[in-house]
């Protein structure tokens, strides 16, 4: 069952178009496990037994498949062609989809292989010279006093996020089984509404999608209507007293990333005043006897994002098919939620919001 509330609709280009239409019902909704942290937030997602599932449209001679690491004895319970040798080289396996995509099958076949399908972390990406399309990675959470490092013992765990790994390809109309080389893929639509149980609330705003053919990648912020950007460094409340963290020489911890930052030169006279229901991880209050941050000259470190304006009007493809490489198309899918959006909050506990998205190819 979907709501009938809209929070944002791209309109889908149908005109000269062959569409997979893949429509997740990807539910994300919230609860807290302690007071204001950031990171946290545990957060509910992915492909929910109460919702249907996923419709795909009018594939025309457009196909999609998952690619799994580990073969799946059950494909055929749900609706899938098993592929062993086109990816045989690599130890693959491809999961054709068939005249539906339901939600259960996108579980399965991610679920089987370590991606998460019902509930997610927030994480970050870092800033943007350390985004890379070819060696992608998301980043987990820091803990009071903490913070990440951003190398291989920081990475997020793969059941925090929602990783799908696609392939696509264009069946020749004229020559039935012939697959087409250098046909671009385009990303054309993210529906998202919010879940039943959300309204007021908007943590949907902090989902964010990155995709890539390992080649060329992009951070979307689907809700977006203007290309924008994260700050992912500053001062932070992560044990919910109600201050700004500080360490022991009696300063404001700095999490994240930043490129450059002073401290007032007089440590805060009083206590902060911010009462408790303004209080998040982000704003909080400067501690008696504690040097805080001057926030007036504090540079972080930013991740830039896109909104869907440039996929939708299909400027930019995200695959393309490669001759070279079967020609298939690879699309790395990720789903996640931004850890340094301002959105994560625990006023923003248990909501949720559903995401559809569909692919084309121009004929």
């Amino acid at each position: 069952m979907r709501t009938k509330q809209r929070i944002l609709q791209i309109s889908k280009t149908r005109l000269l178009t062959f569409g997979l239409a893949i429509f997740f019902n990807i539910l994300l909704a919230g609860s807290v496990c302690g007071t204001f942290a950031w990171y946290t937030y545990a957060t509910r997602t992915g492909f929910e037994k109460q919702y249907h599932g996923t419709t795909v449209g009018d594939m025309g001679t457009l196909q999609g498949g998952l690619v799994s690491d580990v073969e799946l004895p059950d494909f055929l319970d749900y609706d899938l062609a098993e592929d062993k040798t086109t990816l045989e080289e690599e130890n693959k396996i491809i999961y054709w989809c068939k005249e539906k995509i339901e939600a259960r099958t996108i579980n399965y076949v991610i679920g089987n292989n370590g991606s998460s399908t019902t509930k997610v972390d927030p994480v970050t990406t870092g800033s943007n010279d350390i985004v890379s399309p070819d060696d992608f990675h998301l980043f987990k959470n820091p803990s009071f006093l903490s913070d990440y490092s951003l190398d291989d013992q920081s990475y997020a765990k793969t059941s925090s996020y929602v990783y799908i790994p696609f392939v696509f390809r264009y069946e020749d109309p004229d020559s039935i089984g012939t697959y087409t080389p250098n046909k671009p893929i385009y990303f054309t639509s993210c529906d998202i509404e919010m879940s039943e149980n959300s309204y007021g609330r908007e943590m949907y705003k902090a989902g964010r999608l990155y995709v890539s053919n390992r080649t060329t990648g992009y951070i979307i912020n689907p809700t977006a209507t203007s290309n924008g950007f994260d700050k992912v460094g500053g001062i932070l409340d992560l044990n919910g007293d109600g201050f700004y963290d500080y360490d022991d020489d009696m300063k404001e911890h700095i999490y994240g990333q930043s490129i450059s930052s002073r401290y007032l030169d007089d440590p805060t006279p009083i206590d902060g005043t911010i009462p408790e229901e303004e209080r998040t991880s982000f704003v909080a209050n400067h501690k008696q006897g504690v040097y805080a941050l001057d926030e007036e000259t504090y540079e972080s470190e930013i991740v830039s994002y896109e909104n869907m304006d440039s996929f939708m009007n299909k400027s930019k493809s995200v695959t393309v098919t490669d001759e070279n490489y079967h020609n298939l198309g690879i699309l790395d899918f990720y789903i996640y939620i931004e850890g340094w959006d301002l959105h994560v909050i625990n006023q923003n506990a248990g909501a949720g919001f559903n995401m559809d998205i569909k692919f084309e190819v121009n004929v």
